[in-house]
């Protein structure tokens, strides 16, 4: 079953929650909506969901129109971030508690909560009261009561919010394989980009109630249609830095505060196409490397240098806040660098990072769209 979301906008009174969005999720794939607090994700799964309606616009469940239909005429499910289990109530009759609504007879509903106790692992702790559980199991038993309904298609509203880090992962694992295996045509709303990236097939990344880029975990990542999607995507994010275009005898270089770089005929093409004497260049911290001769004089290959604010220890990795602007200690004059660690760099140490423009972004300085999407 497909979702298709066609022009629609959401307005409380004159305000606009969302604005003419477009979507569609494919059959049998799960569509990721990404963004900050108050982006319009959450409005957006309630109006697929049928519990706000919908302004204008319309919503398809295939062949099938459902914007005014009550959710009940919907054949949806929906995995809340709260778990809205029964605490009173076993693992079997909170999974089966849909089907007794139903009043369907006892051996089809032993039958297909059985089949999702099996699905879900869950057969040893059927019987366990569900307040026993951890949240991760909590979240395990949401899910088959959902899915027990056989759906046609299946909502999860920030489904791991409350779980303990250590279950995160192994959730994330389990919620992906069964939406696979089942074949479930799903939409989730989260804050969390690795939670997106890992478990969706696609992710469209909303900002005040305007989607921003629809595509890939990978898309997004090395395609950003703009700065808030290179900075949203990413961790840590995108350093954006400000950049004066330079041109002598035939070479354009970029210059920015502590850093200068020549342009590929590539990149310098779509430059002057563009005839554009600022922009925005976007470098990711893992695309840095330690400067090993004099890259900057190299076509396409270009240098950084800064004083190091602040080093992270991650494992083999060391993450450095670089001042870059000399005698300036601002944010804004600020690049994060992912190096293998351990380093030996300390705070206040000079640093040349080396690094080609086949990584760069490149964005318009006043609107910030990429000038390659």
């Amino acid at each position: 079953m497909s979702i298709s979301i066609k022009n629609v906008w959401k307005n409380y009174g004159d305000v606009p929650a969302v604005r003419d969005l477009n979507l569609d999720c494919g059959t049998g794939r799960m569509l990721a909506l990404l963004g900050p607090s108050g982006c319009g994700k959450s409005t957006t799964l309630k109006m697929v969901a049928g519990i706000e309606e919908v302004t204008s616009g319309e919503i398809w469940f295939g062949d099938r129109e459902v914007s005014t239909l009550p959710p009940g005429s919907r054949n949806i499910a929906m995995v809340f971030e709260d778990y809205a289990l029964y605490m009173h109530l076993s693992v079997f009759e909170n999974i089966a508690f849909p089907l007794r609504l139903r009043h369907l007879p006892d051996k089809e509903v032993k039958q297909r909560v059985g089949t999702m106790l099996d699905l879900l692992r869950l057969g040893s702790i059927a019987n366990e009261k569900v307040r026993h559980l951890s949240g991760g199991a909590q979240q395990r038993v949401a899910i088959g009561r959902a899915l027990v309904r056989d759906p046609d298609v299946i909502l999860f509203d920030e489904p791991l919010s409350h779980i303990d880090a250590d279950q995160k992962a192994q959730l994330r694992t389990e919620i992906k394989r069964l939406q696979q295996t089942q074949g479930l045509t799903s939409i989730l709303v989260t804050h969390d980009q690795t939670e997106a990236i890992a478990m969706s097939d696609a992710i469209a990344v909303m900002n005040h109630g305007v989607l921003q880029q629809v595509g890939s975990p990978q898309d997004l990542y090395t395609h950003p249609a703009n700065t808030f999607v290179a900075t949203f995507i990413g961790e840590p994010p995108m350093n954006l830095l400000n950049a004066a275009v330079e041109e002598e005898g035939g070479i354009l270089r970029l210059r920015g505060a502590g850093w200068s770089l020549v342009l590929s005929e590539e990149k310098a093409a779509l430059v002057r196409q563009k005839a554009i004497q600022s922009l925005t260049v976007g470098l990711r911290p893992e695309h840095f490397s330690l400067a090993n001769g004099d890259a900057s004089r190299s076509t396409g290959k270009g240098r950084l240098s800064g004083e190091v604010y602040f080093r992270e220890h991650r494992g083999d990795t060391d993450v450095l806040l670089l001042d870059i602007d000399a005698g300036t200690q601002s944010a804004d004059h600020r690049v994060s660098a992912d190096i293998p660690g351990p380093s030996a760099l300390r705070e206040g140490d000079r640093v040349e990072l080396s690094f080609d423009d086949s990584r760069l972004c490149l964005f318009d300085a006043d609107s910030g769209r990429n000038l390659l999407f």
